[in-house]
């Protein structure tokens, strides 16, 4: 075993002469452990909500959307559907059409997003199992149907029961003058059958329509806005995408899930960074606590050093022997606030029992969601070993040079 570890060990687990010194190291071990456990804890808080919000993104977005490089729509013709539906792993497409419109609906009125699809929608992303009120239908015999997410249902009053029309108006596209505002808009009807909800953002903006009755009220004739790709999860979506760009070339964009909400997962991933830089200068600042420790147990044992250099060692290993001291400090406090962390994040689990907004609160989650990474362990842990290094080499090496030069 190495001479300088082994003696280190042995200052660590040894009573110290001074009660003082074990106070400090106590302190100083404490700090660490806190520090540690606080920071795997909030960056597993973080992993859950991330879930949390990749599951509603698995249940309303597709695997996979094609739009265009430059324009809002593109003619239908210009994508070869039977070639894609050739490529391996691939379920099914569907047509998309989407732009904002005006909803009425008896005397309330309500911007909404609107989303042209194909009568296949429904069972391609089981989106249908969305639906929390009505069935899902988008068209019967001569008669079209809309799809409503929850907060565009409330804003607009909406009771499925009374079978009441809903009325859309979209502007039209080739009208110049606006002499007449009630001639610049395309108009219809439309039933509502069901009322969805997956998401906040998503309930209160969007609403689904057969994909021709949508063409019809904007005014298209074969242009669609997307092409929505629908995989088998058994293959590997990144070829899947691969595949596609090539086939299409550069007049068309695809785009996976996390690409489809990229800016929300920037802001995801920018808070957790912001967090784990906050809370690892915190873990530095409880590790200053330890050059104090080493200053005293220097102090403490400058007989065994004076013993040591006169049986010929040298600074090197005086200086090895507390520099391991510090480390070993370092990664008990370490080991066990990640240890400590995981028993809470387990805990908040498997019985949830930090409440959002206290228990009286009626969320979408109840309880903060857990979900421990082992990439996080790792990296706390080596934010440990490398914060360790920097509060300790330094004032190690001093401490042993100004003793020996005593």
């Amino acid at each position: 075993m190495n001479l300088a570890f082994f003696i280190a060990k042995r200052y660590l687990i040894s009573k110290k002469s001074h009660n003082i010194i074990n106070i400090i190291s106590i302190i100083s071990f404490v700090g660490i452990l806190v520090s540690t456990a606080a920071l795997i804890i909030v960056l597993s808080v973080f992993n859950g909500f991330e879930s949390i919000i990749v599951s509603y993104f698995n249940s309303f977005n597709a695997d996979l959307v094609i739009k265009p490089e430059q324009g809002k729509v593109f003619q239908i013709d210009a994508i070869d559907f039977q070639e894609i539906e050739k490529i391996e792993g691939v379920k099914s497409t569907s047509k998309v059409l989407e732009d904002a419109v005006l909803l009425s609906y008896d005397d309330r009125q309500f911007l909404a997003r609107i989303k042209g699809v194909e009568q296949n929608y429904g069972t391609d992303n089981r989106f249908d199992t969305l639906i929390i009120d009505g069935r899902f239908l988008l068209q019967q015999a001569d008669v079209n149907y809309m799809i409503l997410g929850a907060g565009v249902a409330y804003h607009l009053g909406l009771n499925l029961a009374q079978y009441k029309s809903i009325k859309t108006y979209y502007p039209k596209r080739h009208t110049k003058s606006l002499a007449n505002p009630l001639n610049a808009f395309n108009s219809n009807i439309i039933i509502p059958s069901a009322v969805f909800a997956v998401q906040t953002d998503y309930d209160a903006e969007y609403v689904f329509a057969p994909l021709k009755y949508t063409q019809e009220l904007m005014s298209y004739e074969d242009e669609i806005s997307s092409v929505e790709i629908f995989t088998n999860p058994k293959y590997d979506i990144g070829k899947i995408q691969k595949q596609l760009s090539q086939l299409l070339g550069d007049e068309f964009v695809v785009q996976n899930k996390y690409q489809q909400e990229e800016m929300l997962f920037k802001v995801m991933q920018m808070e957790k960074t912001a967090i784990y830089v906050i809370l690892s200068f915190i873990l530095l600042l409880a590790m200053f606590n330890i050059i104090g420790t080493l200053a005293m147990l220097i102090l403490d044992k400058k007989d065994d050093i004076l013993v040591l250099s006169q049986l010929g060692a040298d600074k090197k290993l005086i200086h090895k022997i507390f520099l391991w001291e510090g480390l070993l400090l370092n990664l008990a406090g370490g080991f066990f606030g990640l240890l400590l962390g995981s028993i809470i994040c387990l805990i908040q689990q498997y019985f949830g029992l930090i409440k959002i907004g206290g228990s009286e609160a009626n969320y979408v989650l109840n309880v903060y969601p857990v979900e421990m990474q082992f990439l996080d362990f790792v990296s706390v842990m080596a934010i440990v070993l490398v914060l360790g290094l920097l509060a300790t080499i330094l004032p190690v090496k001093r401490l042993t040079n100004r003793l020996q030069n005593q």
